[in-house]
């Protein structure tokens, strides 16, 4: 069981196993692995009597110890870094659709573009916002033809 966890750790890529993609949980498990790995080596007897034999492990437990400590320590170096990354592409998303929110429709087409656009923003296809009487501008049509919520004539 020890030289298993030891060979996979030695072959341990942060981008295959867990990659700019992973969800956190991946990541969360991947310490807790390393954790325990560390706690299973600290809990290996140095020198064990068995029968007649004596077993000295303490040159084993010294090979193992550093193994989970290297994962453990390019998991927590990744980390940050994966977490920027993911941070800068949103940051990117983000003003993506805030210039392209930003911009009112001037014409049907325009608006067709908008309204499917925040559709799938919104995680939907963007065909039943128009025909909800849902607007960019959140007012919506009452039954009498009077638009409501779009801020003219409000106090």
């Amino acid at each position: 069981r020890y030289v298993r966890m030891y060979d996979e750790n030695e072959v341990m890529s942060i981008e295959e196993d867990y990659g700019p993609d992973a969800e956190l949980e991946v990541y969360r498990d991947g310490l807790v692995k390393y954790r325990d790995q560390q706690q299973m080596i600290a809990a290996i007897e140095p020198r064990k009597e068995i029968g007649l034999f004596r077993l000295d492990a303490e040159a084993f437990q010294k090979t193992l110890k550093p193994n989970p400590v290297k994962c453990l320590e390019k998991l927590q170096r990744y980390i940050p870094e994966m977490a920027m990354d993911r941070i800068h592409r949103l940051l990117e998303e983000l003003k993506e659709a805030n210039e392209k929110l930003g911009t009112l429709p001037s014409n049907v087409e325009e608006f067709v573009h908008f309204t499917t656009y925040l559709g799938k923003l919104a995680g939907t296809d963007g065909k039943d916002g128009a025909a909800s009487g849902g607007s960019p501008d959140g007012a919506r049509e009452e039954g009498d033809g009077t638009r409501v919520g779009d801020g003219e004539g409000e106090a």
